[in-house]
């Protein structure tokens, strides 16, 4: 009975002994992290349109935010306030509400990225338009009421997060 065991332990033996070298071979986790390229450098690969090469025709006229076609049925909505590090505000947030209901009715539209810059995708809440208001004038008026519009639309939004994401 045992004789009949052996070549069956021989070849299991054979085969962790394979795997346990294979494994061995692969770098670890830490040894990649020290040879990958400095973060600057990485190229990441993506069917969304990176910021340095445009994409096509810029569709509406806005001023806080970029929006384009980026092909394949995706609408590419770029927060535009360079200055401040896109931090959100209400003229920001009405221009965001205009551009996702449009894509959102839109056909042709499958889906709708929206991206920051490299430094900073929203750097927050603008704490400098909310500075002059007290907390029962803002909540009489319903100041930030419109943020949440952008839930109601129907369509995937996937945000490409690159730098800071602030809350």
């Amino acid at each position: 009975m045992l004789a009949a065991l052996a070549p069956t332990c021989r070849v299991t033996a054979q085969r962790t002994a394979s795997a346990t070298l294979a494994a061995a071979a692969r770098p670890t986790l830490s040894q990649q992290a020290r040879t990958a390229l400095p973060f600057a450098s990485r190229t990441i690969q993506t069917t969304v349109p990176r910021l340095s090469t445009p994409p096509s025709s810029d569709v509406g006229d806005y001023k806080n935010i970029i929006v384009s076609q980026a092909g394949n049925g995706v609408t590419l909505i770029t927060l535009n306030r360079p200055k401040a590090l896109n931090a959100l505000n209400s003229e920001l947030f009405t221009e965001l509400n205009h551009a996702t209901a449009a894509a959102d009715e839109d056909a042709s539209v499958n889906a709708i990225v929206i991206t920051g810059s490299e430094k900073a995708f929203a750097a927050g809440a603008d704490i400098k338009e909310m500075r002059s208001k007290e907390f029962a004038g803002a909540y009489k008026s319903n100041f930030l009421g419109h943020w949440t519009k952008i839930s109601e639309v129907r369509k995937p939004i996937i945000a490409a997060v690159s730098g800071f994401a602030r809350g």
